[in-house]
């Protein structure tokens, strides 16, 4: 039902032997191509089956919509405030333009808000809705699960990481270094184990923000082609940092396998250029232990969910917008997570209040 022809394996690509697959989806109206990375090819599987169905959901949103000026909704109770959402840098945005909008419900207050449906659905195809060109369309904090919280994890995660990583771009003297050595976990230590056998080197940086949720920065470097010798980075947040960690190492191999593999619709001729190393060049001073900081390991992942939302309430982030995309015949829950506040990570979008005032 969602188009998805083909599941490949390109682990083998690469020499890591960390699993990896690509999700084909001819008539997608965004990527065609998905990736999904694990500890092993089921899980990977899975992950990028995933990420295809999610964005079927996200291309094809069959909730009402309402062609509003904001002239017409500023200071109303139920919009938000959208002077904290990432806007384009060439905006078309102005006070009276008729823009699409969708509800989104609250998951601090339980309430239902107007949120620009430009930040909520994937649909690239041509021509444009109308009122389109204002907030940047991406998959940033689109997210589906086993149940309702386990999407809002994944997309709250999502968010997170993104927003750490902003800052990271921005203020990398925040980062530390991790000193792989002291990874006792034995799963996370297989992956460091593997990357090693292969001949690669791995640096791992924590770059969790302010808001206290666990997020890791990794790079892999090393291989006999210019693709693998250039750094191949991944993003990891989870409550717990051993997960976290393991999620940043996975998905670093997945951008490896999945520059080798050639088949990422956004991948341009720069990829395939000599890529620029400094994120990989660190002050070797600037080193600490994986256990270092905040961490949450839930019972359950309605408590994972619990704790996320209060690390956001505690830093001032007192909107959680959700909005429920699942649909009937698939059975799955799908939400998009947006969080008005945070940092958007693209070249695309102006820089946020926390770019030029975040500090730890």
């Amino acid at each position: 039902m969602a188009g998805i022809t083909r599941i490949a394996d390109v682990t083998g690509l690469d020499r890591l032997n960390i699993p990896v697959a690509v999700v084909t989806r001819p008539n997608s109206r965004g990527f065609s191509v998905s990736q999904g990375k694990g500890l092993d090819f089921t899980g990977a599987k899975v992950s990028g089956a995933m990420e295809g169905l999610e964005s079927f959901h996200a291309e094809r949103i069959d909730r009402p919509l309402y062609f509003l000026r904001w002239s017409e909704l500023a200071g109303a109770d139920r919009v938000v405030d959208l002077d904290r959402l990432p806007r384009l840098r060439n905006s078309l945005f102005h006070a009276d333009k008729r823009i699409p909008w969708i509800s989104a419900t609250d998951l601090l207050s339980g309430r239902e808000r107007l949120v620009p449906f430009e930040l909520i659905h994937t649909d690239f195809s041509l021509p444009a809705l109308p009122g389109t060109g204002c907030f940047p369309r991406s998959s940033n904090g689109l997210a589906s699960g086993n149940s309702f919280s386990e999407a809002a994890v994944h997309g709250l995660c999502e968010l997170i990481e993104r927003d750490a990583y902003a800052l990271y771009l921005w203020h990398p003297e925040r980062g530390v270094r991790v000193d792989i050595s002291t990874v006792s976990d034995s799963v996370l230590g297989s992956l460091v184990e593997r990357v090693a056998k292969a001949g690669c080197s791995l640096i791992v940086r924590d770059i969790t923000s302010d808001i206290g949720v666990p997020v890791f920065w990794a790079t892999i470097t090393g291989g006999d082609s210019a693709v693998t010798a250039a750094p191949a980075g991944g993003l990891g947040c989870h409550p717990d940092r051993v997960w976290a960690c393991v999620r940043a190492i996975t998905e670093a191999a997945q951008s490896r396998a999945t520059r080798l593999s050639g088949a990422r619709d956004d991948l341009t001729r720069r990829w395939f250029q000599p890529m620029n190393t400094s994120l990989a060049s660190v002050p070797e001073h600037d080193v600490g232990a994986l256990q270092t900081g905040q961490s949450f390991c839930g019972e359950t992942i309605e408590d994972d969910l619990r704790w996320l939302l209060d690390r956001l309430n505690a830093k001032g982030f007192d909107s959680v917008l959700a909005v429920d995309l699942s649909r009937p015949e698939f059975g799955l829950p799908v939400l998009r997570l947006v969080v008005p506040g945070l940092e958007h990570p693209g070249d695309d979008a102006i820089p946020g209040p926390r770019a030029f005032v975040y500090d730890v």
